[in-house]
């Protein structure tokens, strides 16, 4: 895959750690029929975002949009769904 859209810097997450992580990630809860919402971001980049935001001690809030993860909260939720499914 590629590193996030709007953002030129390197990923955080090698690729061989990817490799190890994705196959631990729970699958995708389906939709509620008929509710189509924002497009997901894509757990690679979430996890790429967790591991800024663990990495740099920011506030989950103060997550920049523009950097590709997805915002502090969808960061944050899905780090505590992984959590609870034993990923972490």
């Amino acid at each position: 895959m590629s590193s996030p859209a709007s953002s030129p810097s390197p990923r955080l997450i090698s690729d061989e750690l990817w490799a190890l992580v994705e196959p631990l990630i729970p699958p995708r809860r389906p939709a509620i029929h008929g509710r189509t919402g924002r497009p997901r971001t894509s757990d690679r980049d979430v996890l790429e975002g967790i591991a800024f935001v663990l990495s740099t001690g920011i506030g989950w809030a103060k997550l920049p949009t523009e950097l590709g993860y997805g915002s502090g909260w969808t960061c944050w939720r899905r780090m505590h769904e992984w959590a609870e499914a034993g990923v972490f």
